[in-house]
């Protein structure tokens, strides 16, 4: 005679219990991220003034003589200190040498709103060591540019990426994407003494930013992260690795075929 009454399977409660509290965590995290971006977006950012033009670059200075045959003016020579950088305006830079960044450093940048909240917190729970030990990560182009621009760069720390998400936020309700762009590549640091796209166009491939191609744009994106490691005159080998995998990276985000 079959038994009418059910087995209880305890396995499969269990299995039911650890669901629903992973669900119920999830949702709870959500929510809590949710109403954290509004508090930052709404509150906190607001009472921070960002003035992106304010804060001085030092520009390399070029010496020009007049040739007495031709009457035309040339360069002579050029006076940098520390920093070589050569101001270049966006519809000088090629589109696919900015497509080439975007690939690599933020495929979201045209959609997020400065800050990439999933990268964001998955890097800053991504700890090693001590508590407050942060490994840095996780930032969109948006956030790269406001570490260079108004914090320390040296730091490492949950309490400068707090920041760098605040003043991210408050940076894009200011400038559009093009100034963002402009800004950040006129600003990184290449290696070599090269700040900025157009100084480190001469100082590896000897030509300016508008002539570069494809490839030669996506080394110098591959490099951007670590000049010391990446650079194509130190490390060719692992520069061409790391041009490979921008290469990759952009026709993966369809800007380029295979």
């Amino acid at each position: 005679m079959s038994n009418s009454r059910r087995r209880f399977r305890p396995f499969r409660a269990l299995g039911f219990l650890i669901l629903t509290i992973l669900l119920v965590g999830l949702t709870t995290a959500a929510i809590c991220g949710m109403v954290f971006a509004v508090y930052i977006n709404k509150y906190v950012s607001n009472d921070v003034e960002i003035y992106l033009d304010s804060y001085r670059l030092n520009l390399t200075s070029f010496i020009y003589y007049t040739d007495p045959e031709t009457g035309e003016e040339v360069e002579l020579s050029s006076l940098h200190g520390m920093e070589d950088r050569v101001w270049v305006d966006l519809e000088d830079i090629p589109k696919q040498l900015q497509l080439a960044f975007i690939s690599v450093e933020d495929n979201s940048f045209y959609t997020h709103q400065g800050v990439n909240w999933k990268r964001t917190i998955g890097a800053t729970i991504n700890w090693t060591g001590m508590l407050n030990d942060f490994t840095g990560g996780g930032s969109t182009i948006t956030q790269q540019l406001t570490g260079l621009v108004f914090l320390d760069r040296t730091e490492k720390s949950y309490t400068r990426k707090l920041k760098e998400a605040m003043l991210s936020l408050k940076v894009e309700k200011e400038y559009s994407k093009d100034e963002i762009l402009t800004h950040y590549l006129n600003r990184a640091y290449f290696g070599g003494g090269a700040y900025g796209i157009e100084a480190a166009a001469e100082y590896f491939f000897a030509k300016h930013a508008s002539e570069l191609t494809v490839p030669e744009a996506a080394m110098l994106a591959g490099c951007i992260q670590n000049p010391s490691k990446w650079s194509p005159i130190g490390f060719p080998e692992n520069a061409l690795k790391r041009r490979n995998l921008v290469l990759d990276q952009m026709a993966e985000c369809e800007f380029i075929t295979k």
